[in-house]
């Protein structure tokens, strides 16, 4: 998580300094002469899914690049920058991006902690040999990411999201049921649902749940393939 913070500011600096060079050949136009903002004709609407913050700076970024490509745009249709500028800054912006997003990628879950490396039980040896080792002053807890996750004790560690109930009304529900199987990677759009109510000794209760719009099925990532040899006897 560290990594992309710091990645992510990177990013925006990359950005940032593509929008002053833009904003600087815009700046040429001549004091008589009057620019309109460029705007998408018909802007493309796609769901997203985010459960971090650090996401969340992502997506702002993005929305950062658009507003950045529609100002290069604009600048090549009036003449204040050559079509070899337009494409070498929409790529520097656009390589910007992939990059974030492809050690975003690069992100796995070891599922220990500060005190599986500091009693260098299996866990946290496990975890060196997949990952490599890990700085000192991470392991100290003096090098946090910024937007790490509360605990009940008031500390911090970094995990993943929680657990909700998925509610789906569809004429296609009983097939799905049959389909999904427990620990299947999917994702869902629609909208969290406060439930309050009651139990047996008549305590309030309040849960959350998702009602699903739609449910898809997402694609696992292969890491290994084992071939063992064919049983005797042909079965």
């Amino acid at each position: 998580m560290l990594r992309i913070k710091d990645k992510l500011v990177d990013t925006k600096t990359r950005l940032q300094t593509l929008r002053e060079q833009v904003d600087q050949a815009l700046s040429d136009v001549p004091t008589a002469l009057s620019l309109g903002e460029n705007m998408n004709v018909q802007p493309v609407k796609l769901p997203l899914f985010v459960n971090a913050q650090l996401g969340f700076m992502a997506v702002y970024l993005l929305a950062d690049y658009d507003d950045l490509a529609r100002k290069l745009i604009l600048a090549h249709h009036t003449a204040l920058i050559d079509r070899s500028t337009l494409e070498r800054w929409l790529n520097d912006g656009a390589h910007a991006l992939r990059s974030l997003f492809s050690l975003a990628q690069q992100y796995r879950y070891s599922g220990t902690t500060r005190d599986d490396f500091a009693a260098k039980n299996a866990a946290a040896r496990a975890a060196q040999e997949k990952f490599g080792e890990l700085p000192q002053d991470v392991l100290e807890g003096t090098r946090r990411s910024r937007f790490p996750v509360p605990k009940k004790d008031g500390e911090y560690e970094d995990r993943g999201g929680f657990w909700a109930p998925v509610e789906l009304w569809h004429r296609d529900a009983e097939h799905w049921q049959s389909l999904y199987q427990k620990g299947m990677r999917v994702l869902v759009e629609g909208r969290t649902v406060r439930d309050e109510w009651e139990d047996a000794d008549e305590n309030e209760r309040v849960t959350f749940k998702i009602e699903a719009r739609r449910v898809g099925i997402l694609p696992y990532r292969i890491e290994s393939v084992t071939l063992s040899a064919k049983p005797a006897g042909g079965q």
